[in-house]
């Protein structure tokens, strides 16, 4: 998305496309030219109603104690809105919410947004954006608040997680939490990062990270993940950590 969003940025200020620009500059550029107010209003045309593709449908399907997303759109919401019948219902936050009760055993996943968010479904009259180097120093400047931010940033270390699609180092806002290590195989819940390929260096940096790097396209996890469940036979309402994957 960054490649073909920083593009349409540049279209948006008036300027050609160049090579080594990247995503922040570009955000920079038509906010400064256009103004703020024109920017997420693009972004809410352009993220807003997202389709839903055959791997974010499958989400319903499984009990999550929370998503946590770099996303600023709609796909998750609509998988869920779309879905005949899904294990829990659902909840939109955002990186300055206050912290709410995880999922899960209270039948809603919160999906929270951290980069900020521009969709259609319990659309925000302020999207909290997270594109602009500003932006992501101020993101950290309000560590000492509790917010979900807050809550990921304590969390995370301890948290067993599935991270799809997100290559992790360039986030500049959580880069020293991610670098400290998740811990969470240490206590028999290993952490997974899925991609379809991985490079010998990222390998080495996933796995430094505490990560066991899958080599997968997130539609064939997904399906082996259900396939999984399934098999298993596991009702996510017969113990604590049930909404976490335990099998």
């Amino acid at each position: 998305m960054s490649a073909g969003l920083e593009g349409l940025l540049l279209d948006l200020a008036g300027h050609a496309q160049s090579a080594g620009v990247g995503l922040p500059r570009a955000y920079e550029a038509a906010v400064a030219k256009r103004g703020m107010a024109v920017v997420t209003d693009f972004l809410r045309d352009r993220f807003g109603g997202a389709s839903p593709l055959s791997w974010h449908k499958r989400l319903p399907a499984v009990a999550w104690e929370a998503i946590w997303t770099f996303n600023i759109d709609d796909t998750i919401e609509h998988a869920y809105r779309g879905a005949a019948r899904p294990v829990q219902q659902f909840g939109v936050h955002l990186w300055q919410d206050p912290p709410c009760h995880f999922g899960g055993l209270t039948g809603e996943v919160p999906i929270i947004h951290l980069h900020g968010y521009v969709g259609e479904v319990n659309q925000r009259s302020e999207p909290q954006l997270v594109f602009a180097l500003q932006e992501y120093l101020s993101a950290v400047r309000q560590a000492d608040r509790p917010t979900q931010q807050t809550r990921f940033r304590g969390e995370y270390s301890t948290m067993p997680a599935i991270i799809v699609g997100a290559v992790l180092r360039d986030e500049v806002d959580f880069a020293e939490v991610i670098r400290g290590v998740n811990t969470a195989s240490r206590h028999g819940y290993p952490s997974l990062v899925v991609l379809p390929e991985f490079s010998d260096l990222e390998r080495d940096e996933y796995e430094r990270w505490g990560l066991l790097p899958v080599p997968a396209t997130a539609q064939d996890f997904f399906q082996y993940l259900l396939d999984a469940v399934e098999a298993s036979g596991a009702d996510h309402d017969n113990g604590l950590y049930t909404s976490r994957y335990t099998q």
